[in-house]
């Protein structure tokens, strides 16, 4: 029994090792596209090699989403978010940016679930606030929108967008 175990845990080890050497090189590989600028069409590119490294790696599709945004490519921008959030659920950013592309894409009220879905997980995420402030606004909702940029505001006395939008 004791050698079978000492297998398994250095199985379990091994395995660790292999994920952490691939997600390294997802990571170095997002570190790489950081220097792009965001409407450089290679950005996509550098990221869809960081999934091909680590296909299970949220941040790679968040950010290819966010390139993809960045170009006009909203419906493919969304994939990427959806495989974030299915990897992780409760990966903020991706639902953040999920909603943001809902709104640009005029689809206020999956927007606003979004948007209510991150403050779930970050309740303390001014952009999220302010973000939500507005597709309430967007929707004709002026008196609950004023009250998620004053709790943005309140999070971040400096916020100009927020303050701007009272």
């Amino acid at each position: 029994h004791e050698g079978k175990g000492r297998g398994l845990a250095a199985g379990k080890s091994l395995a660790a090792d292999l994920a952490f050497e691939i997600n390294a090189e997802a990571v170095a590989l997002l570190r790489r596209a950081g220097r792009r600028d965001v409407g450089d069409p290679l950005l996509a590119q550098d990221f869809e090699r960081a999934i091909d490294v680590d296909q299970e790696y949220p941040p790679a599709y968040c950010n290819r989403g966010l390139a993809r945004k960045n170009l006009g490519q909203p419906a493919e921008a969304l994939k990427d978010y959806d495989r974030a959030i299915a990897i992780q659920p409760n990966h903020v950013a991706a639902i953040g940016n999920r909603g943001n592309v809902l709104r640009q894409l005029n689809r206020l009220a999956e927007a606003e679930a979004a948007y209510r879905r991150a403050l779930v997980i970050n309740p303390s995420h001014p952009e999220t606030l302010n973000n939500l402030g507005t597709v309430l606004r967007d929707q004709g909702k002026a008196t609950d929108a004023i009250e998620f940029y004053h709790k943005a505001v309140a999070l971040r006395p400096a916020y100009a967008e927020a303050a701007g939008n009272l």
